[in-house]
């Protein structure tokens, strides 16, 4: 997502701030490497939400695949439907 000037300015953000953010995190909005990459529920077809992103090195000290980051995603309606997507840098 890029925000425009009156954006930046409107929300008291400077150039050097960073959305999403990159890192482990809990929800939110996830940090995509190389485009937006929600999948959809195999039952219902709807988007997934982010449950949780993993980066390499950032918690744990351990670089997975290409310095890349991983989203853990599940359907709304479908509790029981998570997928498993990975990007590198």
């Amino acid at each position: 997502m890029e925000l425009d000037d009156e954006l930046y300015e409107d929300n008291f953000l400077t150039e050097e701030d960073s959305f999403p953010i990159e890192g482990d995190k809990l929800s939110g909005w996830p940090f995509w490497i190389q485009g937006i990459e929600y999948p959809n529920c195999p039952i219902c077809g709807e988007r997934m939400r982010l449950v949780f992103q993993v980066d390499s090195e950032d918690n744990l000290p351990f670089m997975f695949g290409d310095l890349g980051c991983g989203h853990i995603t599940q359907c709304k309606y479908h509790k029981n439907q998570v997928a498993f997507g990975w990007a590198c840098a």
